[in-house]
């Protein structure tokens, strides 16, 4: 973190946020040389980081440095250690690692500090172009006449067969039939009694531990009790379309099925709708216990149905070549596809489908059967944009052809060939099973950690990991890099010895899954300069850092939160420093406060916009151009606001100095009219701009 001596010389001419600090000088290391440019493939870094999100648990392999180039230390020579990845309370999709450095070499480290900067920090271990490298498909069982399949307990798998209209159950690659005697007709009773017609799908339902089945030749619905034993649960028998009462309700042809996580199963159906069973009464087998409603109606022949834990709907509809989005509310868009034909990769308003079928959710993105592209495909959401407009997700080939050349290959996902990829099944894990109808097999394969990511597959989509809080940043050849200080009360780092943790905080978009990153630890340099800027500075003693960036479209806003998220308004032009070492800033209409030791503003008095509000709505003080501004003390603020004729004491009463309503504003010098002084503090002045003061008396 910054140091209260570095910060007390900032100076007002640097408002987007230069920090100048005298260092001392070091011959125990050449000059820091400029960062290297983020996009070098080479991982040249003392360790490289890799973070799962979920667990929290953090990988560190050290790295050989870059000794012939920059002056760093090899993971050799410096070790972090490193607490698990936690949320931080309060601050949505903020995380944070507690880090420390270790020096294990033979002599002391580092001159009054160290530095570690952040490079190559992305979501997933590799790129959207690896990802097929890192995607193995197997045959787990092979049978003619496969459809729809899903995950049973005990690692087992059940799949629809509409080849003799039949249930079958794989246990370690093992296909036998489940339930169904075998032959088109429609019967209840025990396993080998029932019949089915046309089976097209199948789920199985963890709470009530049992199976339901899309019995499309029946129009039913029909469920399989833990001990086999089928009853129907929806559906007269007759195509139709109305709602009601299990065995009232009418279903045309249904499709594919899913469960909501409330437990309600919604099923697609040939006459274009969406429908959702849901279980009312208490008894499970009986169809009077269920409720059918419908979710959605004139989709083109929808087929695979997922929903994601939030309650939100995905439909495949095939001959449209395209993924429908439905909300809790039930209203839907399209996010996949513009109604034609395609295998291209790319945002969902330029990527084409051919023909999709099966969709699974995996945990944070939707796995799709392309049925004629012959190939598997991954949907993912990109950039912060609304979920309900097709920019905001990203399509990628993930295993089969390249050119929709069909085949029967298993290995990896660049060379596997499918015919026909049908029925889709995943697992929040990333497991996901799916039938091949001309291959008649099922194949499975597993999703890396990290590549299920809105970070994966399109570097422009602006959903990006980042680091919330760092020391600072510098931008080499445009970009920007961030690095963490940290101090050395002894001067330097003893043989054996250990930092103190410093917190390293990450913006993690809530669809990533894992992140990694190469952390780099500079050495003790002759003269810290600046960084972007080394041969042109004017002092060699000085030591620049950007505390928050100039976010140029966002300049007219003012946005709370850590630095690197943070915006300031163009019209501040007020800065002070108290003798802690925080930061004050003056706009036209608010005082905002930023802490060095959590690199996070807040706004502590005023509002941007209070001009835009009805009378009286609000309790903050209102401001009107406020000029300059003074920090005497921690708590005690003195600022001039040069539209209201005025100056303000402002008083920090009690509870968190970052809170606004622990802080108390009244005017102390002029009457709110512009006038000539008279001697006495409550006589006006005119437009009070430059305002400094030595204790709250002077």
């Amino acid at each position: 973190m910054l140091r209260s001596a570095d910060l007390q010389k900032l100076v007002p001419t640097v408002l987007a946020g230069l920090l100048l600090a005298g260092c001392g000088a070091s011959s125990l290391a050449p000059a820091l040389a400029p960062p290297t440019s983020s996009t070098t493939a080479r991982e040249a870094g003392t360790a490289r980081f890799d973070v799962d999100v979920e667990s929290g648990q953090v990988k560190v392999t050290p790295l050989d440095g870059d000794a012939a180039s920059r002056a760093v230390f090899t993971g050799s020579t410096v070790a972090f250690q490193t607490t698990t990845l936690v949320d931080l309370p309060g601050n949505s999709g903020v995380r944070a690692l507690g880090v420390s450095l270790t020096n294990r070499s033979g002599s002391p480290i580092g001159r009054d500090h160290l530095r570690v900067v952040i490079r190559h920090l992305k979501a997933g271990p590799s790129a959207a172009a690896g990802i097929r490298q890192h995607i193995r498909v197997s045959t787990v069982s092979a049978l003619s006449g496969l459809r729809g399949l899903t995950f049973g307990p005990d690692d087992s798998y059940y799949v629809a067969r509409v080849a003799d209209h039949r249930i079958y159950k794989a246990v370690d690659g093992q296909l036998t039939a489940w339930a169904g005697r075998g032959g088109a007709g429609y019967v209840d009773g025990a396993p080998t009694v029932a019949r089915f017609n046309q089976p097209i799908d199948v789920i199985y339902h963890p709470t009530q531990q049992a199976l339901y089945v899309t019995d499309s030749g029946n129009h039913r619905v029909r469920r399989i009790a833990a001990n086999g034993a089928v009853t129907t649960v929806a559906g007269t028998g007759t195509a139709g379309a109305a709602d009601g009462v299990g065995n009232m309700a009418t279903l045309d042809g249904p499709q594919f099925i899913d469960v909501q996580a409330d437990g309600a199963l919604v099923v697609t159906t040939a006459d274009g709708r969406v429908r959702r069973i849901t279980l009312t009464g208490a008894d499970p087998s009986l169809p009077a216990s269920y409720t059918v409603t419908t979710v959605a109606s004139g989709l083109t022949t929808p087929m695979g149905i997922a929903a994601d834990p939030d309650g939100i709907l995905y439909v495949a509809e095939r001959t449209a070549h395209r993924i429908r989005r439905i909300d809790r509310n039930n209203a839907s868009s399209v996010i996949v596809g513009n109604g034609g034909a395609g295998i291209t990769d790319g945002p969902g308003d330029i990527a084409r489908l051919h023909s999709p079928v099966g969709l699974g959710w995996a945990g944070g993105a939707l796995v799709v059967a392309d049925s004629l592209g012959q190939r598997m495909r991954l949907v993912t959401r990109r950039g912060s944009g609304s979920p309900a407009l097709r920019p905001s997700w990203y399509v990628q080939n993930i295993a089969g052809s390249l050119d929709g050349t069909s085949g029967d290959v298993v290995g990896l996902g660049e060379e596997a060939l499918f015919k026909a990829p049908w029925g889709v099944r995943a697992r929040p894990d990333g497991a996901v099973i799916l039938t091949a109808v001309q291959n008649s097999t099922i194949a499975a394969f597993d999703l890396p950690a990290g590549l299920v990511t809105s970070g994966v597959g399109d570097p422009t989509s602006g959903e990006l990991v980042r680091v919330s809080n760092p020391s600072g940043q510098f931008g080499p050849n445009g970009g920007v890099l961030p690095f963490f200080d940290y101090p050395l009360p002894a001067g330097s780092l003893a043989h054996g010895a250990s930092t103190q943790p410093a917190e390293w905080w990450f913006d993690v978009p809530a669809s990533v899954r894992a992140f990694s990153f190469i952390a780099t630890v500079e050495a003790a340099t002759v003269a810290q300069v600046v960084p972007e800027h080394h041969q042109a500075a004017e002092s060699p003693s000085n030591l620049v850092q950007t505390i928050i960036p100039l976010n140029r479209t966002a300049r007219v806003t003012e946005v709370d939160g850590p630095a690197v998220r943070a915006t300031i308004h163009q019209s501040t032009t007020g800065l002070a420093v108290d003798p802690d070492g925080v930061v004050y800033l003056a706009s036209a209409k608010t005082v905002r406060r930023f802490d060095p030791q959590t690199n996070v503003i807040t706004t502590i008095a005023g509002h941007p916009h209070y001009d835009l509000l009805a009378p009286g709505e609000g309790t903050f003080q209102r401001f009107s151009a406020l000029r300059g501004i003074a920090a005497p003390r921690p708590g005690l603020l003195f600022v001039a606001d040069e539209g209201d004729h005025s100056i303000y004491l402002l008083q920090h009463t009690s509870g968190s100095l970052a809170d606004s309503a622990s802080w108390s504003a009244q005017r102390v010098i002029g009457t709110g009219t512009a006038g000539v002084p008279t001697g006495s503090a409550n006589s006006p002045i005119y437009s009070p701009r430059g305002i400094d003061a030595r204790d709250e008396r002077s």
